[in-house]
Formats: C-alpha cells, sequence, structure tokens
C-alpha cells in the first residue's frame, strides 16, 4: 500500500485529475459567456416591426409659380429590420417622408410617399402609402390690413383714436380659387383692461371669406405691428383731509398730506363732478402722533378708478389739549402777580415824596 501512494504513477493521475478540474473550472464561465453572447447577437439581428408616428412630410415643388393642397402634414411610417437598427432608427428618427412633385403640373395626381435616409437593412411603408394632391398655378394679390378690435373688455368712457397697422398691406399667395374667396385681411386685437396708454402688439394675421371663414392661402407677412392710441378720461383735482371717528378725550389732531393734488383716472360723468377729494382720517384710540398711506382709487373706489399718484401719506400730528381749568388758574396767577408789581410801584413812589 505504502509503495502505491509512493509511485509515480500515482503522482501522475492524481496531476492528471487536477489538470481536468483546473480546465473545467476556467472553461465553464467562457461557455457561458459565450452562449449569453450567442443569444444577444441573435436578439440585434432579429427582425423588429416598429411604427413611427407623426413623422413631418416635406413637399418638394416650384412653390414660386405652383400652390399644393390635399396632402396631410404628417404619416406614420412602419419600420422592419434588424432589431438594433429599429431601435436606433425608431429613437433619432433620422429619415425624411416626402412628396416629389418637381415633374408634375397644374391639375389632380395620386403621389407615393418617398422614404429615405434609411439604412439599406430597413424597409419602410408609409400610412398613407400614397395621397392625392391638386397643383395649382399660383397667384397673388395685395389686401389693405383691415384692423379688429375687441372692447368687450374696455370699460366705459374710454376714447380709442385711430388704430394703424405697419405694415399697412399683405400679400395673398395661392390657387386662383381660393384667392376670389378672399373679401380681407384681418388683423384681430383684443384691447387690454385698464390701459391708460396706446396699445402696441404684433397680431397674426388672417384671410377670410365674405362668411368670416379662414380662407387657405399664404399671407406675407404673416404678422403686423397694430398701434391703437387710447384716452383715458382724467383730471387734477385738490386732496383735502377730513377726521373721523371718536377721538380720545383731551387730545388734539393736525393733519398734513404729502401732496396737495393729484390726477384721477374715471368715468367722464363723474370727473364732471369731481373739483376736490377729501380723504376720511379715522382717529379712533389715536394718542400718538404717527403717518397713514391711503390708496386713493381703494378710497374713492365709487368715483375713480386709479389715480397718479397712486397713493398719498398723511401725516397726523397728536397733542395733548389744554384745560380750561388750568387756563383760568393760570390767568388769575398773571391778574395777582400784576397787582402785586402795581403795589410796589406806589409804596416806591410815596417813599420818595417822603
Amino acid at each position: 500500500m505504502k509503495n502505491f501512494f509512493n509511485s509515480k504513477y500515482t503522482y501522475g493521475l492524481v496531476s492528471l485529475i487536477i489538470a481536468i478540474w483546473l480546465f473545467i473550472s476556467v472553461s465553464a464561465p467562457s461557455a457561458l459567456s459565450t452562449r449569453d453572447s450567442a443569444k444577444k447577437q441573435i436578439q440585434q439581428t432579429a427582425t423588429k416591426v416598429v411604427t413611427v408616428k407623426n413623422v413631418q412630410v416635406q413637399v418638394n415643388v416650384d412653390d414660386y409659380q405652383y400652390f399644393v393642397t390635399g396632402y396631410p402634414t404628417t404619416v406614420d411610417v412602419k419600420l422592419s429590420g434588424p432589431s438594433a437598427l429599429i431601435e436606433t432608427t425608431k429613437k433619432t428618427r433620422n429619415f425624411n417622408v416626402s412628396l416629389d412633385l418637381t415633374k408634375l403640373g397644374p391639375g389632380k395626381h395620386k403621389v407615393k410617399f418617398n422614404v429615405t435616409g434609411l439604412n439599406k437593412e430597413i424597409k419602410a411603408t408609409t400610412s398613407p402609402e400614397t395621397v392625392n394632391v391638386k397643383i395649382s398655378k399660383k397667384v397673388s394679390q395685395v389686401f389693405p390690413i383691415q384692423i379688429a378690435l375687441e372692447k368687450n373688455s374696455l370699460k366705459s368712457g374710454y376714447k380709442i383714436g385711430t388704430p394703424y397697422a405697419n405694415p399697412a398691406t399683405a400679400t395673398v399667395s395661392g390657387p386662383k380659387s381660393e384667392i376670389k374667396k378672399v373679401v380681407q385681411v384681418v388683423a384681430s386685437v383684443d384691447i387690454p383692461r385698464n390701459v391708460k396708454t396706446s396699445v402696441e402688439k404684433e397680431v397674426l394675421l388672417q384671410a377670410l371669406d365674405a362668411d368670416g371663414k379662414i380662407v387657405n392661402v399664404i399671407l406675407s407677412p404673416q404678422t403686423t405691428h397694430i398701434s391703437i392710441p387710447i384716452t383715458v378720461p382724467s383730471k387734477q383735482v385738490n386732496l383735502k383731509t377730513e377726521q373721523t371717528g371718536k377721538p380720545v378725550d383731551g387730545y388734539e389732531y393736525s393733519f398734513k398730506l404729502n401732496t396737495d393734488s393729484a390726477k384721477v383716472y374715471g368715468d367722464q360723468n363723474n370727473l364732471d363732478e369731481l373739483s376736490e377729494l377729501s380723504i376720511p382720517v379715522d382717529v379712533s384710540d389715536l394718542k400718538t402722533s404717527t403717518k397713514k398711506t391711503y390708496t386713493l382709487a381703494d378710497v374713492f373706489k365709487n368715483k375713480i378708478w386709479s389715480s397718479e399718484p397712486n397713493s398719498v401719506t398723511v401725516e397726523i400730528t397728536v397733542k395733548k389739549s389744554s384745560d380750561p381749568d388750568d387756563d383760568k388758574k393760570t390767568s388769575k396767577a398773571k391778574t395777582k402777580k400784576n397787582s402785586k408789581k402795581k403795589v410796589s410801584k406806589k409804596q416806591t413812589r410815596t417813599v420818595r415824596r417822603v
């Protein structure tokens, strides 16, 4: 038995077993990794189908001569191909959909959508695959811009001057059949509430037919700058203060405004009746001098809309009033003192005579 373990054959057998075990240990993870890699490769090369929604349509046409109608602005595109390529294309959307009308003239045509920019291994189908378009000779006509004012939110009494547009005209382009429908180009302006100065706005233009419906044409420019002179009735009035509330016994109050007048805005009928505004100053429980701020539009909300300045400050000086009994005592003391002085003078004169 001892000879068996010491035999060179025994050592050789053990070495072989260890070598086989090491080989299996090293090869197993590699085999698993190879299987995973193969699986992943199969997934990436497997065919996948996706639909990309709302892809913009580009129309290739001589738009200086022709006007095209009847085509959708977007289409859905069905893509099929290797999974990896499809996923990348879906995320990047790096392909184009177009209608090639460069070789077509005026009239109605059935045209197929073209998809370009895709990898050669990807197939694409649009939905719809074709579209019926109408190509018309483009004509142009210049229209003066009409200004439509929305005055619903404007307070009564506001005076609106003559509005004007810059530019004052717009060029309308499109098929002759559509141009005939256009009766005016309009800029609609909503005047903000409580506006005090002229309105300045950039406004979108619309081409309208006789029923006020929008006509499918091209406008140049698409916007115009509108200026509307606004005059709000106003008047300069004097300000004064009026003591209100129950004063504290034994205290006197005086008031000083930081301004003697204000410019007020309001309905013209109300302003005609105003010559001054008397600010009520409540002195109830007031024993120390202080300052109070009054927003004129809040104090006189039934008479004015706003004012400049918006608010005024009243400085209130509080003093203790003098007691009538104290005044009498002071007066008697002065009289008594004066009498003593007179007696003293008489005595002085008598002494001198002696």
